[in-house]
């Protein structure tokens, strides 16, 4: 039983490293240990088995996995600090303590000389292992492994004395004893361990997204599934005012937050209306919704409502004053544009600064032999060289290249004349001209 009990905490050990070695930036080493453990929980079994197939061979395998199981570890050692054992060296290894096991067990029967050696090197390495988890706590004592140093050293010690029970077999059972509370030992110090760099990891990544949270220029605010404020970053707080008192606190309804927000900035939706948050959009709280609302003040903001999968949701809010503002300047620009493009006797067309055709005239139509409906708003600029090339205007050889290559050397200012041949033969030019603010007035003229 004592036997069965040591293999079984080898087994839990061996499966906890296992588990580890799954885990993000957990130590390679961690598979090498938990094949280790693997192996000594099988020799513990090998061991057990003596009354089925002999003193002897039971001895051989259970002193060769013991040994080789060492050598693992030593592998394993070596790979936490980088060091990397060739697969000649690790088989070589295990060839001669197996050996060694064989020689004094089949051919030169000597249970001292068997024990010492095997039992001397299995602790060293657990000392090796320890020395070096010790050493790596120090460099990186995010890993958490020092938890495991002091089970790795009193294993050690308790292999190293092992020879002991070949001179007084009554201590043999202590022995068996020992090793299965230091592989208990060592697996609890693994998952504390690996909770506490878990916990610390998550704290760090909470620290950090609030950070950019902060940062943003965006107003965010997070609430529960029952309506009640979480956290908002500095642009939320400080929209409720420079006082601390005038912040709205942790664990605030959001019917008393809009409230009181309604009640100091008096926000009407972009039709006029007054914004009944509480009617309009409370009472849908799984549904998303976007809506713009101005201010007492004169701001725009675009608020997002997103609902969770747990019914918590999070409120954004982007102020959009600038892209109101230009809104309305190419609202009122808009009728100028197109009373002076319909006056010019040239033909010409207007690309914004996303190179989208917003404005032309009918003579650029007839200049170019366009139909009606060729030419659409928005059409970008490398569309409609695309549309003269595919009818032959730039040569019968004009590809997608052609039609990059000429989009590239207006964008980079390296020509602002494009010739090209309508399909009556007439011979024209596409004359750019860049406009401020981005964008260009595109002209026709004969060449």
């Amino acid at each position: 039983m004592l036997l069965l009990g040591a293999a079984i905490s080898c087994v839990i050990l061996s499966g906890v490293m296992a588990y580890l070695r799954r885990l993000p930036d957990a130590p390679a080493s961690f598979g090498w240990w938990s094949l280790t453990y693997a192996m000594h929980a099988l020799r513990f079994v090998v061991r057990d088995t003596a009354p089925w197939i002999g003193p002897g061979p039971a001895l051989f395998g259970a002193e060769a996995l013991q040994a080789a199981a060492a050598i693992f570890l030593l592998v394993g050692a070596g790979v936490l600090v980088g060091v990397r054992v060739a697969g000649y060296v690790r088989v070589g290894a295990i060839v001669l303590v197996v050996a060694w096991a064989a020689t004094f067990v089949f051919y030169l029967p000597d249970p001292m000389l068997l024990a010492a050696p095997l039992h001397v090197l299995a602790g060293a390495a657990l000392w090796t292992a320890a020395l070096i988890l010790h050493r790596e706590h120090r460099r990186r004592p995010e890993l958490e492994l020092r938890l495991v140093v002091f089970p790795f050293v009193a294993w050690g010690a308790i292999e190293v004395a092992y020879p002991l029970t070949v001179l007084n077999p009554s201590l043999a059972p202590w022995y068996i004893l020992a090793v299965e509370a230091m592989a208990v030992l060592t697996a609890i110090g693994l998952v504390i361990g690996a909770q506490r760099r878990y916990f610390a990891l998550s704290y760090r990544a909470q620290s950090q997204l609030a950070a950019a949270i902060n940062n943003v220029p965006a107003e965010i605010a997070l609430f529960d599934n029952r309506g009640r404020l979480l956290q908002g970053n500095s642009s939320y707080l400080a929209e409720f005012g420079a006082r601390a008192e005038d912040r709205p606190e942790p664990g605030l309804q959001f019917e008393d937050l809009m409230r009181r927000f309604t009640a100091r900035r008096n926000p009407t939706l972009a039709d006029g209306r007054p914004v009944s948050f509480l009617s309009d959009y409370w009472a849908r709280p799984d549904s998303r919704q976007e809506f713009d609302i101005r201010l007492d003040d004169g701001r725009w903001l675009h608020v997002l409502r997103a609902a969770m999968t747990d019914g918590s949701f999070m409120l954004v809010s982007i102020d959009i004053s600038e892209q109101k503002a230009r809104e309305q300047e190419l609202i009122r620009s808009a009728p100028l544009l197109r009373t002076t493009i319909d006056g010019m006797s040239d033909g010409a067309v207007a690309f914004d600064r996303d190179r989208g055709a917003v404005a032309w005239n009918e003579q650029f139509l007839s200049a170019l032999e366009l139909g009606r409906g060729r030419l659409r708003a928005n059409m970008p600029l490398a569309e409609l060289f695309r549309l003269l090339a595919e009818r032959g205007d730039f040569g019968k050889d004009a590809t997608e290249a052609t039609v990059a290559r000429f989009v590239s050397a207006i964008e980079n200012g390296e020509t602002r004349i494009i010739p090209h041949t309508v399909p009556s033969g007439a011979a024209r030019e596409l004359r750019f001209q860049p406009v401020i603010g981005g964008g260009y007035v595109v002209f026709s003229a004969a060449a």
